[in-house]
Parts: C-alpha cells; structure tokens; sequence
C-alpha cells in the first residue's frame, strides 16, 4: 500500500507540475501583452491629442518668458526680471517667479511669472513690458511673451504641445 500511495503522491504532483507550468505561461503571455499595449498607448497617446484651450478671462493668469536658444542665460534674465518687477507697484507685479523647464517650447528653462488674479492685469503687465522695453528685452534673448490662463498652462503640459496656442493667443489676447 505505501508504494501504490507513494505513486498517486507523484502522479499528482507531477499533474500539479503541469497546472503550475500552464498557469506561469498565461500568466507571462498576460503581462507581456499589457506591457505592450502599455507602450502602444504611452508612446503615441500624448502624441494624438492637441490641447484644446478656452478662454477665461476671469481665472488666475501666468506670464510665460520665451527665450531664445541662441545663447540666453536664464538665470541671468530671471534675475533682471525679477529686478524689473521690484520697480513696479504691488498691484502690477507678479507674486512668483519660476524657471521651468518645458521641452516642448524650446531648450532654455522657461521664465514663468505667476499670480495675475485676471486675464486683463496679465495683458496689462505684458503691454507694459513692451512699451518700457527693459534691458533684457532689447538684447534679442527673449523670443516671446505669453499670457496663458492657469487652467491653459496646465493643459498645455498635461498634452506636452503648444501646438495651435499661438492663434488661440492672437484671436483672445490684445496686448
């Protein structure tokens, strides 16, 4: 009897084995396939989509510093900027100061001025750069000058694009 149940103990692990083996396979095939789509989506999601911005005249505004990728230093500019913005009354001036760094609108880190309560204070902050031209304007380091609303900056880097921002600026902006 020990050698016919010693036998059935083998034949089961030996079937038990197999299951195992089986259930590692599905198991493997399984996640190779949400690896790839993983990669599918991860890849060329972002890449389908363009931002879809609005106006909001009302809500909270940045000002986004563009420079130029010839040979702008960005810690430099944000110094005079910041110099700049030391001279303007509280009420025109901006709250923060932050260089990030957005691959998506050029090499340098961009100069981003946050804290307009409205789309019409940032518009005015804008208009007064270009009539006062400050040295860092007039040195070609800067490329360009955005108002953006809070909600559009973030949409623009939720879908890594700019694409299109531009005529969005031209058609609801007047600075």
């Amino acid at each position: 009897m020990t050698t016919q149940s010693t036998w059935k103990l083998q034949k089961l692990s030996e079937k038990e084995k197999a299951e195992s083996m089986n259930s590692r396979h599905r198991y493997l095939f399984a996640k190779s396939l949400l690896f790839f789509f993983f990669l599918a989506f991860a890849k060329w999601g972002t890449a389908q989509t363009t931002p879809t911005f609005q106006a909001q005249p009302n809500e909270e505004h940045y000002v986004l510093i563009i420079l130029s990728e010839k040979w702008a230093d960005a810690h430099e500019i944000a110094g005079q900027v910041a110099r700049y913005n030391q001279a303007l009354p509280n009420a025109k001036k901006p709250k923060k100061l932050q260089l990030y760094r957005i691959p998506f609108l050029g090499k340098q880190p961009v100069i981003t001025l946050m804290g307009f309560p409205d789309q019409r204070t940032a518009e005015a902050y804008c208009r007064q750069l270009q009539e006062n031209k400050p040295d860092f304007l007039q040195m070609n380091t800067v490329e360009k000058i955005w108002p953006i609303a809070l909600s559009n900056f973030n949409e623009m880097l939720r879908q890594q694009s700019a694409a299109k921002y531009e005529t969005f600026l031209k058609n609801h902006y007047t600075f």
